[in-house]
């Protein structure tokens, strides 16, 4: 039987990996969201899409993010909501890069 905690691990530094070994792409990426809203990172695995609807004033956004696998047999969503904290770009710019990352070594675990 698999320990969970080992599980975890191993995702946890597949995220790490991709933080480090792809950093500016992940940025560009994150940049390139925050400019046009919606974008699409095709991998070998399968492709990610993400949308983001930046918090107002007086309402809060969101950041939301699909996956598909290459030969369709898996698919993920995650939901993100965004509040006063990511009116920051900084702040905003930090977490859809982690989101990023997550997804897509999500996506990369789901494929293999």
């Amino acid at each position: 039987m698999t320990d969970p905690d080992d599980v975890d691990d191993a995702f946890d530094r597949r995220v790490g990996f991709l933080l480090d070994s792809e950093a500016d792409l992940l940025r560009q990426q994150a940049e390139l969201l925050l400019s046009t809203r919606s974008i699409s990172i095709e991998r070998p695995s399968g492709v990610l899409t993400a949308r983001l609807r930046r918090p107002g004033r007086l309402r809060g956004g969101a950041l939301d993010i699909a996956t598909r696998a290459t030969d369709g047999s898996a698919s993920g969503t995650g939901h993100l909501p965004l509040g006063r904290p990511h009116r920051d770009d900084d702040v905003l710019l930090s977490d859809i890069t982690l989101q990023l990352a997550v997804h897509l070594a999500a996506l990369e675990d789901r494929s293999a």
